[in-house]
């Protein structure tokens, strides 16, 4: 959130730090809603494998628990239309996650771009070096995840 110690030299630049903070804060309500929707898919993902396993189940051991087949059957039906509903909101999910993310970097980049204005010509070569880097830093990061994620693929 935005300190109240810090000061902020024009009304452009409150605009970007307050646009900054309402994105952070649509991301962070988009990844608990995330989070909730990944519980209704294991929920979803048990009622599946649970109707389809339990009349297996209850015929090779002879038990003598006795649903009738159009219980499992509607269980069966109602499970997948559960994940078809929740692949189908995570894809819009993901889509609108990357949305914010870009509209977040959007919006560091303009805070940076008046950071450096207002700046001597030292200290932009410093800022520009220190972003540079942190932005190499993230590259590398997200490249050696891929590769050690190709790695455990391919012992699978």
């Amino acid at each position: 959130m935005l300190d109240s110690t810090e000061v902020y030299h024009t009304e452009e630049q409150q605009d970007n730090y307050a646009e900054k903070a309402s994105v952070l804060n649509q991301i962070e309500e988009l990844e608990t809603k995330i989070l909730k929707r990944k519980k209704w898919s294991y929920m979803w993902g048990s009622m599946f494998v649970g109707s389809i396993f339990f009349p297996i189940l209850n015929s090779i051991f002879l038990l003598d628990f006795k649903i009738p087949f159009w219980i499992v059957s509607f269980g069966f039906i109602l499970s997948i239309c559960g994940l078809i509903y929740v692949l189908d909101q995570d894809k819009t999910d993901n889509k609108t996650r990357r949305e914010f993310i870009v509209k977040l970097q959007v919006i560091e980049n303009l805070i940076f771009s008046e950071e450096i204005s207002n700046a001597t010509q030292e200290e932009r070569a410093v800022k520009q070096l220190n972003k540079s880097q942190l932005d190499l830093d993230n590259y590398y990061q997200l490249n050696i995840s891929h590769v050690s994620k190709i790695f455990n693929l391919g012992k699978t």
